[in-house]
C-alpha cells in the first residue's frame, strides 16, 4: 500500500511493501520537515545565553570565596608578644610561634600564656567566621517557595 503526498495527506508519506509471510510493520515519516521557528530558535538562545551567564557569575562567586577563606587566618600574640598563634579558616591551629624569651620562662606559665593566646586567637576567628558566614549568604541561590 503506497499512500502519495497529495492523496490522503499532503503531511505523511506512509510505505509499506508485503511480501510472503508475516505482516511487516511500517514506518511512518513526514514528507516534509518543518521549517525552523526563529521566535522558538531565539527563545531557546536567550534561555541558553541566561544559564550560561548564570553559570559565569556562580564560578566567579566560587572563586571569590575560595580565595577569601585561603587568606582568612587570624594571628594572635601574646601581650609581652613572645607568643603567637594562627588558626586556619576552619578554626584549628596553624602555627605556634614562641621566642627565646618565652622558651626561658617557666613551663607552666608557658603553657599558662599560650592557652590565653590561643583563646584570644579562637575569638578573633570566631568573629572573621561569622563575616564568612555573610560573605557566603551572598553567594547562596534564593531559595524556592
Amino acid at each position: 500500500m503506497t499512500t502519495e503526498p497529495g492523496k490522503a495527506d499532503d503531511d505523511w508519506h506512509v510505505e509499506f511493501e508485503f511480501e510472503d509471510g508475516p505482516e511487516p510493520t511500517g514506518t511512518v515519516l513526514p514528507s516534509r520537515v518543518p521549517e525552523p521557528d526563529d521566535a522558538v530558535i531565539a527563545e531557546a538562545e536567550a534561555r541558553f545565553d541566561s544559564l550560561s551567564q548564570a553559570l559565569d557569575d556562580q564560578l566567579s562567586a566560587i572563586e571569590k570565596l575560595t580565595s577569601a577563606m585561603d587568606v582568612l587566618q587570624t594571628k594572635h600574640s601574646s601581650e609581652d608578644g613572645t607568643i603567637t598563634v594562627t588558626v586556619d579558616a576552619s578554626g584549628l591551629m596553624k602555627g605556634l610561634a614562641l621566642t627565646e624569651e618565652a622558651l626561658a620562662s617557666d613551663p607552666g606559665a608557658l603553657a599558662h600564656q599560650i592557652v590565653l593566646t590561643s583563646r584570644s586567637a579562637a575569638a578573633e576567628h570566631a568573629a572573621k567566621l561569622e563575616r564568612t558566614k555573610e560573605l557566603i549568604a551572598q553567594f547562596r541561590p534564593p531559595r524556592r517557595s
